[in-house]
């Protein structure tokens, strides 16, 4: 008498139906998974701007000295060559004439994104105020949800950072 072995496995139909199954995981998952890159690259980009102005403000306190964040392009659009902290003595628009510092340089912004503000430089007096109010907006045209971010700067140096949404990224 012959005894039958049963062979292991999957059938045809079984594997059909789990990669149908999969199909639909992915295809739900795949969109989210971009949207959430593109809020974690803005957050990240935002948290590097106020680290920016938090170290001037520092530094200023500290040193006894008024230290600025600059836009590098020298205008109010921040993203096209990015940002640098450091003494500016004659409040130009760049750290290299005699007896200035540059602390830390800030690429511009990636993706879609824009970076514009209501000045071309803040700058940070050693009782940690600034010399007036200031707004950054750094926006994606990404996404159109939370896609853009707002950094106020008050006189006194307090920052705030604000998402908001606004699909026209104005």
């Amino acid at each position: 008498m012959k005894t039958r072995i049963r062979q292991g496995g999957f059938t045809i139909i079984e594997l059909m139906i789990t990669i149908a199954v999969l199909g639909v995981l992915l295809a739900l998952a795949v969109p989210n998974m971009r949207d959430l890159v593109i809020r974690n690259r803005l957050t990240t980009q935002t948290n590097a701007l106020v680290a920016a102005m938090q170290l001037a403000r520092s530094e200023a306190i500290k040193r006894g000295v008024p230290i600025t964040v600059l836009s590098i392009s020298g205008n109010t659009n921040w993203a096209v060559q990015g940002w640098a902290v450091g003494l500016n003595l004659n409040n130009d628009s760049d750290f290299a004439d005699a007896g200035e510092v540059e602390f830390r340089r800030e690429d511009a912004v990636t993706g879609n994104s824009t970076l514009t503000g209501s000045v071309a430089a803040i700058q940070f007096f050693p009782n940690g105020g600034t010399n007036n109010f200031s707004a950054l907006t750094l926006c994606t045209t990404d996404i159109a949800i939370q896609n853009q971010r707002r950094i106020s700067v008050s006189i006194s140096g307090h920052m705030q950072t604000v998402k908001a949404d606004n699909p026209s990224c104005t």
